[in-house]
């Protein structure tokens, strides 16, 4: 069966003695991550399991997911992977809508070390955006360039990522991958037009063989995420002249403040060059007359000391008098997810 495990076993042919991973003082060679795969498969088959079937994996950043991984790939099943901080309950919700035949759970180990040794050359950042303000910072104080890719679980996840051979572009996400077509549309799925200033705002569509073939169990949700092969990521972004993208905001968080459109990113990009504001988040609240009113949680540098409104007054200095946030809030952490992006869901 022709998947993503073919790419291992291309890799453990050509290079059967290059290390494919490391832990530690411990590596583990193409064609040792290869063969103990295919026990994987060979293991799951014996057991029933068919083509298709689901099968479920819990495991740390050590040697053995990518072992289960492409085992499981190999005897033709669909790998439904599990974040390691679910608890029994969430596992158990997700086992079942899944509708998994097998599970593979690994607890304890520990992660690939961290600069342990040798230079730090490029930063690849992923996930959620990183602020224009903060990839400055890392390039002053630790000399290397960032790389910012995008991506979503629906579409396996890169999209796009920056090109290290042409000229760095903060806060950029970059161009799309090979095998993969991006645009931007409008909410009834017509392509934005290009007006040539790169200011131009619409919705990512990506179409390529990364795209997932729909939500398992929910053709409704599927019909509306994807149409003629084209997927709605519910990101805003822009492209510039060399069509590398800048996302803006998740269409879900726009701000309507008094019929204007406020893109938070576009707000916190601006705090964060305060110089006592370490991060920021901006959400929308409700407002009898504004129907929405902009608020900011913000987290102080350590040592630093600004008042909610000190900052208030600043930001009206530096944005449109329809953007600036009218309240503020000093917090000590924000909401965030296993992954790092704030959950602004949880903020009010």
């Amino acid at each position: 069966m022709l998947n993503l495990s073919v790419l291992l076993e291309d890799s453990a042919r050509t290079h059967p003695d290059r290390d494919a991973v490391v832990l530690g003082s411990s590596r583990l060679t193409y064609a040792q991550i290869d063969a103990a795969a295919n026990q994987v498969a060979n293991l799951l088959v014996d057991r029933g399991i068919w083509p298709g079937d689901k099968v479920a994996l819990s495991c740390p950043n050590v040697p053995w997911f990518p072992i289960v991984y492409y085992g499981i790939l190999k005897a033709g099943a669909v790998v439904v992977p599990l974040n390691v901080l679910l608890k029994g309950r969430e596992v158990a919700y997700h086992l079942a809508d899944s509708e998994a035949k097998a599970y593979f759970c690994f607890e304890g180990g520990e992660g690939l070390p961290m600069g342990a040794e040798g230079n730090l050359r490029v930063g690849v950042s992923g996930g959620a955006a990183l602020p224009a303000e903060l990839i400055k910072r890392v390039r002053e104080r630790l000399g290397v360039q960032v790389l910012e890719g995008y991506g979503l679980s629906e579409t396996s996840p890169v999209v796009t990522f920056g090109d290290p051979a042409r000229e760095p572009r903060p806060g950029s996400i970059g161009v799309p991958i090979w095998g993969v077509e991006v645009k931007l549309v409008n909410s009834d799925w017509s392509e934005v037009e290009d007006d040539g200033t790169g200011s131009a705002i619409g919705e990512i569509a990506v179409k390529g063989h990364n795209v997932m073939k729909g939500y398992h169990g929910r053709p409704e949700a599927t019909a509306e995420a994807i149409r003629g092969g084209w997927f709605r990521t519910g990101d805003l972004a822009r492209r510039d002249k060399d069509g590398f993208y800048y996302i803006v905001d998740r269409a879900k968080d726009l701000i309507i403040r008094g019929g204007f459109n406020v893109y938070p990113r576009e707000i916190e990009e601006v705090l964060v060059t305060h110089p006592a504001v370490s991060l920021a988040a901006v959400v929308g609240v409700p407002h009898e007359s504004h129907g929405e009113e902009i608020k900011a949680f913000v987290i102080l540098d350590r040592g630093a000391e600004a008042r909610p409104d000190e900052l208030i007054a600043w930001g009206r200095e530096q944005m449109a008098a329809y953007k600036y946030p009218r309240i503020v809030e000093i917090v000590q952490s924000l909401p965030m997810t296993s992954t790092g992006k704030i959950l602004k869901r949880e903020l009010t």
